[in-house]
């Protein structure tokens, strides 16, 4: 698959942000009056982003006739109301660059695959759909962007280009980002049965790239399998940073667009810290979290906790109530490897690595043979390490040992030996003499 972004698709607790739209969409647009604004209030509870949202979704809904009402009565949902209100009809330019074709669409937007001809390049193109044209949504869609400018790393989508074009219902913001040519995470982890080896290099240049967007204030908060691709060479870029939490307040788009009360991101890959309601309280330590659990998830075909056929409400609580799942429970690998994921998602942040830096740094040690730091070396631990790192040298030093050993054996039996029959004579000279 070729893709730059995933379309604007956010999450909720479970559900990611499409789903809720659709849901509260759905509630919504069979009602008038009063009792709408009664479901209205009660769907959206409190998120004014969302209402705002719906609305506009019930306005065009009121003045299109590709809803129609038959349509309405078949029960044809959000997504196919945006298709036939001409929600993904690709334009044949924007600005300077070409379309080619779709690559991807969430409830939000879509992504195309684009071409500008000077500086020649192919790129993924990012733009809201017609429909979703509200202020917090173009908010948002601003503030990715803005995030992504200050992000110049290997591991993460480049930004290329950001601005505005003429479309039917109004001006509308795109934005260009390098087009990655690749797989995601959990895709290239199902292909081929890479080894060990191979995968926790993998997670470990993720964690320099998600270290590189902490060093610069940016915490991603939604990280996970989908939202990383793999490229031909095997490296990993990082993409959408759309629900990205700025930790320096002075900054202009630093201002978190979620409302108090809303969990954002995908249930099986949020620290428990998330879940508790509280968008200030996310750190660095919450990607951290993420990173463990998709590296739990890549080695072991499922994540920490087993959320499937839960409502969002009983993952909920068994994600704060219930310890993650052991690795080495759930599946054969080395006890460090095991140590180092287990260290990556522990429930209490302060027992966590102290950065994504640290957990590559220990995946890097237990690569190289090296000790890791996850846990207290003993003696005899950081002996058993540098004999698998140095095992020609140790194998050397092991054979002279052993040949001094033996040679000092035999040297201590021959002068045994020879003590002895020096007894001997001497106690065979004493009787002959006792004869005489």
């Amino acid at each position: 698959m070729s893709v730059g972004d995933r379309g604007g698709t956010r999450s909720g607790v479970g559900p990611d942000r499409y789903d809720r739209l659709a849901a509260a969409f759905e509630a919504c647009r069979r009602l008038a009056g009063d009792a709408r604004q009664r479901m209205l209030a009660e769907v959206c509870a409190g998120d004014d982003s969302l209402r705002s949202e719906v609305l506009d979704l019930l306005r065009m809904q009121a003045r299109t006739d590709a809803f129609s009402d038959r349509a309405v009565r078949e029960g044809a949902g959000l997504r196919s109301f945006l298709s036939a209100a001409g929600g993904t009809e690709a334009p044949q330019e924007i600005g300077p660059y070409r379309i080619l074709r779709l690559l991807g669409e969430g409830g939000m937007g879509v992504v195309y695959e684009a071409e500008r001809s000077f500086p020649r390049r192919r790129v993924a193109l990012k733009l809201i759909r017609p429909t979703m044209r509200s202020a917090a949504a173009v908010r948002r869609f601003e503030r990715e962007a803005a995030v992504l400018a200050r992000l110049q790393h290997p591991g993460i989508a480049q930004l290329y280009d950001f601005g505005t074009f003429s479309s039917p219902p109004g001006a509308r913001p795109y934005f260009a980002l390098e087009l990655v040519e690749g797989e995601d995470l959990r895709s290239y982890a199902g292909r081929g049965s890479p080894t060990l080896t191979s995968l926790l290099q993998v997670i470990a240049r993720v964690c320099d790239a998600v270290q590189h967007a902490h060093d610069r204030g940016i915490i991603h908060r939604d990280l996970k399998p989908d939202n990383i691709l793999v490229d031909a060479e095997g490296q990993p870029k990082v993409l959408d940073f759309g629900v990205a939490h700025v930790l320096d307040p002075s900054e202009s788009f630093a201002a978190n667009l979620t409302a108090t009360g809303q969990v954002v991101g995908t249930l099986a890959y949020l620290a428990p810290e998330q879940l508790d309601y509280d968008r200030d309280r996310a750190t660095p330590l919450t990607d951290v979290y993420a990173l463990g659990a998709i590296s739990f998830e890549l080695l072991a075909g499922q994540p920490p906790h087993t959320l499937a056929g839960l409502t969002p409400a009983q993952g909920l609580r068994l994600v704060l109530e219930k310890p993650a799942t052991s690795l080495d429970a759930a599946v054969r690998v080395p006890i460090d490897v095991a140590t180092i994921i287990g260290k990556a998602i522990e429930r209490e942040p302060e027992r966590r690595y102290v950065s994504a830096a640290a957990v590559a740094a220990d995946l890097r040690r237990f690569l190289a043979h090296e000790p890791i730091v996850a846990r207290p070396p003993s003696r005899t631990y950081r002996m058993s390490r540098f004999v698998r790192r140095h095992r020609a040298l140790t194998a050397s030093v092991f054979g002279v040992i052993a040949a001094l050993s033996v040679g000092l054996a035999l040297s201590i039996l021959f002068a045994v030996e020879a003590r002895e029959r020096d007894r001997e004579s001497t106690r065979q000279r004493y009787r002959a003499s006792i004869v005489a």
